[in-house]
């Protein structure tokens, strides 16, 4: 299993997902804790390796939102970096 830590921004971004669209925030907090308790996050059908970086993965979550993150093998952590909307996904 791995374990999520969560950047302060990425986490800013999810407080604000929740104070305007209460249930995408609570779909995409369901999805973090699912996301640590599975045994590997990589191979979910969401998720997607991201073309030209090594080790960053973004994972859907509903229609318009992903979570990106990047995967440290040596801690079996992923950083949850980014939580926004597709269409503003600064990858």
């Amino acid at each position: 299993m791995y374990k999520i830590t969560i950047k302060r921004s990425a986490d800013k971004e999810l407080n604000k997902i929740l104070k305007g669209n209460l249930k995408a925030g609570l779909k995409i907090r369901t999805f973090l804790k699912e996301l640590e308790k599975s045994e590997n996050p990589f191979a979910t059908s969401n998720a997607r390796k991201m073309e030209g970086y090594e080790n960053r993965w973004r994972w859907r979550v509903g229609i318009h939102y992903r979570v990106v993150g990047i995967k440290q093998d040596e801690v079996l952590t992923i950083e949850i970096i980014e939580i926004s909307t597709k269409e503003s996904v600064d990858y």
